[in-house]
């Protein structure tokens, strides 16, 4: 297997969710020729599945300094403050670039918009278009129209860097064609998304494999707090929709409370002032201890009472987000959906509050590798409020873009060494050439069972340690994988098995900062 194409950027920026789009757009306004290479299909991502909130001070209450104040009390005050300042200070000009770009948040008035709670806030400041996806389709047109090329269902494989460690390109897979690429370009921008496949009950897409972090641990890029992994609170218990996010306690109204298969409100004994409007990470432990205590349904979950709310202040209505609200219909039944009656939710993975190191111009500690969105980290601390990753992707997706292209501007655009190149499409071809015995789907399962049990909600050092001892298993079954099939379009197999040494890879940094960080928080 040799390289089949060449494809020459100023600005590459790995995905195409939301903070892809936008450094894409910002890139392009800048001058940049700019091509994205994205692993999902559009829309894809993390983006597709995310609620829909965005926070933002608008609220004639609210200010920047309230908001600052709630995310970095949220984030356990771990947050990095700067770049938790600049979020606060410039989201608002980055919901009236959305506005410009065809995105209707809902209103009150025309001059005021509709705000809604979501947990660890001290007053309403989310906005919502009412979908999920409108943001992501809106900045995909944009991002067209600037003429940015984007390379869907393309699996980045290594980034290949000069003397300096600067990037040169990325080599990478074409799932569609079978085909192989080298992306060259001036500086590449990672906007790759999250880990939470890396566990076993997830609320994102199955192709969140933290690819992002691994291609970063190849380059020796700094990573910060990788041991900080969001849980949401509430998400659907059965069916192939098993982890997607049914929201927080304020998704559900004022009235919500949440009960164990006992009838008791727990809440009141986890967090007796905030209660179901505390921050995640609080409501995420209590259901997961009432769970593992006993008092969880035969389902394994806990119940969302929401009977004597209003169904016109809860999130997941018809008149707010629709779609959600006929998900809920169709697994749980119209009178759960209507709030008439309890449903079960249980935690899942959501979101890695850690990742590449950062500074104010989204610069790793590589020059000309530059990340935002959920791969980059020191932004929301131990603990993420809900509409702030939806903020935080166009605040830190725009500045990613221009400071790329300015950097891509001075860069020397250098092709690498041809005989590295090929080693690594001779790797691929071994995978391919079905030769090991192990399948990539059982190291897999496995993997995200060890992480589920080892680095989930609720941690000690024992459990870390064994998790350790049991990823050297894994370890040793990776050197005799090999895709199921020899296929080269569209070869599930082969995607797994391209995935999992920096899965395996990744999940043992986050093991070993878990096990260094000798306290709780978040």
């Amino acid at each position: 297997m040799s390289l089949d194409s060449i494809v020459t950027a100023d600005v590459l920026i790995l995905g195409a969710g939301n903070a892809g789009l936008r450094a894409a757009i910002a890139a392009a306004e800048n001058g940049a020729n700019t091509v994205i290479v994205s692993k999902s299909p559009f829309p894809g991502g993390s983006s597709v599945v995310a609620g829909g909130l965005i926070e933002a001070s608008f609220g004639e209450d609210d200010s920047e300094e309230l908001h600052f104040r709630d995310t970095v009390k949220g984030g356990a005050y771990l947050c990095n403050q700067p770049l938790t300042q600049i979020l606060v200070n410039e989201i608002k000009s980055r919901i009236f670039d959305l506005e410009s770009y065809g995105v209707a948040f809902l209103r009150e008035s025309p001059s005021k918009f509709k705000l809604v709670s979501s947990g660890g806030t001290c007053v309403a400041r989310d906005l919502t278009s009412g979908r999920n996806d409108v943001v992501q389709r809106c900045l995909y047109d944009k991002a067209r129209s600037l003429g940015v090329t984007i390379y869907s269902e393309m699996m980045p494989l290594k980034i290949f860097q000069d003397q300096r460690g600067a990037p040169l390109g990325v080599a990478a897979y074409d799932v569609q064609r079978g085909d192989t690429f080298f992306f060259q370009a001036g500086a590449v921008v990672m906007a790759s998304g999250g880990l939470a496949g890396l566990y076993k009950r997830r609320a994102t897409p199955r192709n969140t494999a933290g690819d992002g972090f691994g291609l970063a641990l190849d380059l020796g890029v700094r990573l910060v707090d990788m041991e900080f992994v969001q849980f949401i609170p509430l998400s659907f218990v059965y069916g192939f929709i098993e982890g997607m996010t049914l929201g927080e306690g304020d998704s559900y109204g004022d009235k919500v409370r949440l009960r164990n298969a006992l009838g008791e409100r727990y809440m009141e004994r986890y967090a007796p002032e905030r209660l179901e409007h505390s921050t995640r990470d609080v409501v995420a432990r209590a259901n997961y201890l009432e769970i593992q205590a006993g008092r969880g349904t035969p389902n394994g979950a806990i119940l969302i009472d929401a009977t004597e709310s209003d169904p016109m202040k809860a999130y997941f209505q018809p008149h707010h987000m629709a779609h959600r609200y006929r998900l809920i219909v169709d697994f749980y039944g119209k009178e759960k959906a209507d709030l008439k009656e309890p449903l079960e939710a249980a935690p899942s993975a959501l979101y890695i509050c850690g990742g590449i190191e950062i500074n104010e111009r989204c610069e790793s500690n590589i020059p000309g590798l530059f990340a935002c969105g959920e791969v980059a980290g020191n932004v929301h601390g131990a603990n993420r409020l809900g509409g702030n990753s939806l903020a935080d992707v166009q605040v830190f997706g725009k500045r990613a873009g221009e400071h790329a292209a300015l950097f891509s501007r001075d860069a020397s655009m250098k092709f690498p060494d041809r005989r590295e190149m090929e080693r690594e499409f001779l790797r691929l071809k071994g995978l391919l050439d079905g030769n090991g015995r192990v399948s990539p789907r059982s190291i897999k399962k496995d993997l995200q069972q060890l992480m589920w049990d080892h680095m989930g909600i609720v941690r000690s050092g024992a459990l870390l340690t064994e998790g350790l001892k049991k990823l050297e298993n894994l370890k040793d079954r990776l050197s005799h994988m090999g895709a199921i099939g020899s296929a080269r379009r569209y070869n599930l197999g082969l995607l797994e098995a391209v995935e999992l040494p920096s899965m395996v890879s990744l999940a043992e940094a986050m093991l070993r900062s878990a096990l260094l960080r000798e306290e709780s928080r978040g």
